[in-house]
């Protein structure tokens, strides 16, 4: 899924694909971003972990979840560790585009 992901992103968005939690954190330290879009299980770190993280290193990061339906809470918990957007599983590419532009449109219209 996330090759369709990245691969629709694409006409719009430069996109760094990674396919693990710690991929993610090396590319976060090697470039800088507007945007984190993430699922909510990953392998090798927590949801949460890596949000921090994300955020301690990029201040000013946005931070979009893709959950399984029902599955977020007790996982990456938004209420305890604030992400910007979440779309639940099943979602439309289209959706996603949609909601990545409206995050990152928020983001320049905080910086007029």
């Amino acid at each position: 899924m996330r090759w369709s992901i990245a691969k629709r992103l694409q006409h719009g968005y430069d996109v760094t694909l990674v396919g693990t939690g710690a991929e993610a954190l090396a590319a976060l330290g090697e470039s800088s971003f507007h945007a984190l879009v993430i699922g909510c299980r990953l392998d090798d770190i927590t949801c949460v972990k890596l949000v921090d993280s994300a955020r301690r290193s990029q201040a000013g990061l946005r931070v979009m979840v893709l959950q399984r339906y029902a599955s977020f809470l007790g996982v990456c918990s938004c209420h305890e560790h604030p992400c910007d957007a979440v779309l639940t599983k099943p979602f439309k590419l289209s959706a996603l585009v949609e909601s990545l532009d409206s995050l990152l449109g928020n983001l320049e219209q905080s910086a007029q």
